[in-house]
């Protein structure tokens, strides 16, 4: 039985007025051992996030059945609409699962999606928004470049630019140097120094963008969700369903998968550093950042490389790789 009418029954005044959404997965299960210095960890990532995104970005949480005092923090800043959206689990459903939930039913163009350890520097989102607006044919960009996975998933990016790419240094041998070593990787250039000083790039209207996307932050454009898997990938850590579900299924479509040519994100792990508590605090500003280049124009993927099996372009990057034929026909500055 309805006595009456809903007084909001009439109301339309509801608006579609972000073009950035981020979304962060947390699951901190205590505050002991491992994850000693979690929560301090996850207001690192979070504050620095707030203080450098422009005015038309919603920010979701997704609580993975953390624990009390994180879920409490969460809250927090939920009530304090710090954040526009905490999503609470009643168990962990883990990253890839957990964010694409919400990825597949956001209205915004572009959505990043963070790990809950990740520090963003200021001038991070005008960064990934710029090379989303100079290539359109974008699907995915993070602002965190590693150079050494220059020809990982990004067949699409290499094939359509052969002839265009680019090799300078952009990026100081020393801030390459800081994700290997937060991820206990300090090796990681060991077998390809010349990483170090010259990147892989390419250039369109002054905006530069380097090869080599790593997938612990990544902005993605709506266009492309369509084309990852349906089903569940039912793991809880993100490394291998982020290959499966995003990665490769970018490439495949005929999307480019870039990084901006600048360090601007960083990987904190379990273990907060001094550096990141001074850069925060150069990161506040007391106004609102000015709106960043919104993404007018459509995405543009490359059909025409999509329709090439991907096991044969595969074959064609790694025979250019061995090689050394994409070294041989790249422009060095």
């Amino acid at each position: 039985m309805r006595l009456g009418n809903n007084p909001t029954k009439e109301d339309n005044s509801l608006s579609v007025v972000f073009t950035h959404r981020i979304v962060i997965p947390v699951y901190i299960p205590s505050l002991e051992d491992y994850f000693k210095e979690a929560a301090a960890v996850l207001e690192l990532c979070i504050e620095s996030l707030l203080c450098t995104v422009h005015t038309q970005t919603a920010i979701t949480i997704i609580n993975n059945n953390s624990c009390s005092e994180v879920s409490e923090l969460l809250r927090q800043y939920l009530a304090q609409g710090k954040i526009h959206q905490l999503i609470e689990n009643a168990e962990n459903k883990g990253k890839i699962d957990a964010v694409l939930s919400v990825v597949r039913g956001s209205y915004e163009p572009l959505v990043t999606i963070a790990d809950a350890d990740v520090f963003f520097e200021r001038g991070w989102m005008e960064g990934v928004e710029k090379v989303m607006a100079a290539f359109p044919e974008t699907g995915l960009v993070t602002p965190c470049p590693v150079p050494k996975i220059w020809n990982y998933a990004t067949h699409t990016t290499i094939i359509a630019n052969f002839f265009r790419i680019k090799r300078e240094r952009l990026i100081s041998k020393e801030r390459l140097l800081m994700f290997p070593k937060s991820i206990g990787e300090p090796n990681m250039y060991v077998e390809t120094p010349y990483l170090l000083t010259q990147q892989f790039y390419i250039e369109r209207n002054g905006v530069r963008a380097v090869l080599g996307a790593g997938h612990f932050v990544a902005t993605i454009r709506k266009q492309a969700v369509k084309f990852f898997p349906s089903h569940a990938a039912l793991l809880k850590l993100g490394g291998k369903s982020m290959r499966t579900f995003i990665d490769y299924p970018i490439d495949k479509a005929g999307y480019f998968r870039l990084a901006t040519d600048k360090l601007l994100a960083h990987h904190i792990g379990n273990m907060p550093e001094k550096w990141m508590y001074s850069m925060l605090e150069k990161n506040q500003r007391p106004e609102n950042s000015p709106l960043a280049p919104a993404i007018k124009s459509r995405g543009k993927r490359k059909r025409w490389i999509a329709a090439i099996p991907y096991q044969f372009r595969d074959f064609m990057i790694s025979i250019g790789v061995k090689f050394g034929l994409i070294q041989l026909f790249t422009i060095k500055k």
